[in-house]
């Protein structure tokens, strides 16, 4: 099911392996359980939020300079991890990623 996805993480991926095809990358999971549809969506959204930064780091501090490499950081990771796992103990980084797009740091 390329396009929707199959809803699940699937099975797992052998006997001795405890572990589901979608369930540790972002990039991946999001192409077995969401398919392309959901994947491009994401890719639309982190895109978005790169130029944002982007635009952002070019013309403001220090601060938005930061939130720039804090969100390349961030892309990175989804590919290695899902990006659910990591967004409670990156809660600093999401709300500095937030203040400095609004202008308050």
């Amino acid at each position: 099911s390329p396009i929707f996805g199959h809803g699940w993480p699937g099975e797992p991926l052998g006997d001795n392996i405890p572990m589901f095809v979608g369930s540790h990358s972002t990039v991946y999971g999001l192409l077995y359980t969401g398919g392309a549809l959901t994947f491009g969506t994401f890719l639309i959204a982190i895109g978005c939020t790169l130029a944002k930064a982007f635009r952002a780091s070019v013309s403001g501090t220090g601060p938005q300079r930061a939130c720039l490499s804090i969100i390349v950081a961030l892309a990175i990771l989804c590919y290695g991890e899902g990006i659910y796992s990591f967004a409670i103990p990156t809660l600093f980084a999401f709300c500095w990623i937030g203040a400095a797009f609004n202008g308050e740091v």
